[in-house]
């Protein structure tokens, strides 16, 4: 039977961090592999098999119950009732171990949806933040605020060197390899017109520079926003 839920465990996608024979083997694993998910046996133990499932939940793994007998009174006393599954049904355990990797999909895409990817070999930040404290920024975006890309051919520090002036206190900005990125803290599109205003005022761009913008929407995820900068947003003719 174990090596049959250890196929499917690796039929649906899961990795197994490990195996253990007894209730202290198993506690034990829980505890060093923090695992995802616990696949148990309560059979494992006599009176000590509850030791499992509350190692598992203590690591924050969903732990599945897969035995012929379960006491459902004290299951359903855990703060999160563990999943049962009757032996020897492995069609319901295999719904069971998909339904974990929908649902660490969303997680991810929930994550992925609030905080944006930071751009790969990022050169050190300049200007008037770091790193950090740029997407932390991004991050914090609402309705109304906006996001510029600048593409330059010339080093992108050095523009980001000239761009401190042009921006205010609450403004962000980062610079990569050819790519300087600003934040500007609400406004709108007369607030973002006005940063280009006194962007082409301030004559620090040099032409070969191509400006683009977003402004975050209603209901827009910061995440989303800033993939729809990065795919290209509104472009900006400041050369006259």
């Amino acid at each position: 039977m174990r090596e049959s839920v250890e196929s499917l465990i690796s039929k649906v996608g899961h990795e197994i961090v490990g195996v253990a024979d007894t209730t202290a083997d198993g506690v034990a694993l829980v505890q060093v592999a923090r695992p995802d998910a616990v696949v148990f046996d309560m059979t494992i133990g006599y009176n000590t098999d509850f030791d499992v499932i509350e190692a598992g939940q203590a690591v924050g793994a969903t732990v599945i119950v897969f035995a012929y007998n379960t006491d459902d009174a004290i299951l359903s006393t855990y703060p999160v009732r563990p999943i049962v599954v009757h032996k020897p049904d492995l069609v319901l355990l295999e719904a069971s171990l998909r339904r974990l990797t929908v649902e660490a999909e969303r997680a991810v895409e929930r994550e992925r949806r609030q905080r944006p990817t930071r751009e790969v070999a990022a050169a050190p930040p300049t200007g008037l933040s770091d790193a950090a404290a740029f997407y932390e920024a991004i991050n914090e975006a609402v309705s109304g605020d906006a996001m510029i890309s600048i593409e330059t051919a010339e080093d992108a520090s050095l523009l980001a060197e000239r761009l401190v002036g042009v921006l205010r206190d609450e403004d962000r900005l980062l610079a990569t390899a050819h790519t300087v990125r600003v934040f500007l803290v609400s406004g709108g599109e007369a607030g973002r017109d006005s940063f280009l205003r006194r962007l082409a005022d301030a004559e620090v761009l040099t032409p070969d520079v191509q400006v683009t913008s977003v402004i975050v929407q209603a209901g827009e995820s910061p995440l989303d926003a800033f993939d729809r900068l990065k795919a290209g947003g509104e472009v900006h003719d400041l050369s006259g």
